[in-house]
């Protein structure tokens, strides 16, 4: 992204409440400063992939960049845990379970491997993340506690009702401003099979699958086959319950997605929803082996 197509991002977003209310020389030079800006790490991943001719396949991991941690309006730099800072945590769901999966890591406790030589091994498999938004969103610790651990149908339709105020102007954001990154970053892998994996919370990946639905990236999302297989549920870790992946929540809120066309919003369900896996555990963090819809073989 260029700084103008940056800025414009972080603004059409703020308008919307869903990112911190942040200077702007700060979210720049957060993003493109040269030494621990988020843009030049990301791309020296990028390019190790790309100019590899020996790889054949690219895994791209659709993620939403979590909250900064605790939740401030101004987020404290300390606390960012960005997945392609070799200096940054590498304890954290999003960076230890793609390197679990896709480098046979089984004892992770004991594995010795830098963070650095882990990022340099998962680019030489292809693998990266891809992040809706280019920086982390906004969220309210309520919502966000709902989110991770919510039992009950009153804490669902709380989140059910938090997605759907985002849905015309998110569709906004894919349309006018993801599409255009991301197709940027397909059209680097032209000598290269594509795989896409949703990555990112349940709610927010139903939400981006119902868009890219009409869009030929979907032909590259990885589906349920020999080596996942779809469930009903998931046991969630902290209450140790079946946490069910299709509820009364989750089928209204894809019927408010599908302009309350039932019709429309089965067809989702059965040909989109079902058949593709969402690598997102019980308790809302990232899982390869046993997730909201599925488990690995």
């Amino acid at each position: 992204m260029t700084n103008e197509e940056y800025i414009e991002c972080y603004r059409f977003c703020l308008k919307q409440g869903w990112v911190h209310n942040t200077p702007e020389d700060y979210v720049m030079l957060e993003y493109f400063d040269p030494i621990s800006g988020r843009q030049p790490k990301y791309k020296s991943h990028l390019d190790k992939i790309v100019k590899n001719k020996d790889l054949k396949d690219v895994h791209i991991l659709i993620g939403e960049a979590p909250p900064y941690y605790p939740n401030e309006i101004f987020p404290e730099w300390k606390n960012r845990k960005y997945f392609y800072d070799e200096n940054q945590s590498m304890n954290t769901g999003y960076f230890k379970e793609p390197c679990k999966h896709f480098l046979e890591i089984d004892d992770w406790k004991n594995d010795k491997s830098t963070k650095l030589d882990l990022l340099n091994r998962l680019a030489n498999k292809g693998v990266l993340i891809f992040d809706i938004f280019p920086f982390p969103i906004f969220q309210s610790t309520d919502i966000r506690e709902k989110i991770v651990w919510g039992e009950s149908e009153e804490d669902e339709n709380a989140v059910s009702s938090f997605y759907s105020s985002r849905l015309s102007q998110f569709d906004v954001y894919l349309e006018t401003i993801f599409k255009n990154r991301f197709q940027c970053l397909i059209e680097s892998f032209r000598d290269k099979k594509i795989h896409i994996y949703m990555f990112s919370p349940k709610l927010s990946s139903v939400q981006f699958l119902y868009w890219l639905k009409d869009i030929s990236w979907k032909d590259n999302l990885v589906k349920f086959n020999g080596a996942f297989i779809s469930q009903d549920f998931v046991i969630n870790e902290k209450t140790e319950k079946p946490q069910f992946f299709m509820t009364k929540s989750l089928e209204n809120f894809v019927l408010s997605l599908a302009n309350e066309s039932k019709e429309e919003a089965q067809t989702f369900i059965s040909e989109i929803l079902l058949k593709h896996p969402i690598f997102m555990n019980g308790s809302g963090n990232p899982d390869f082996k046993n997730f909201v819809n599925g488990i690995r073989n």
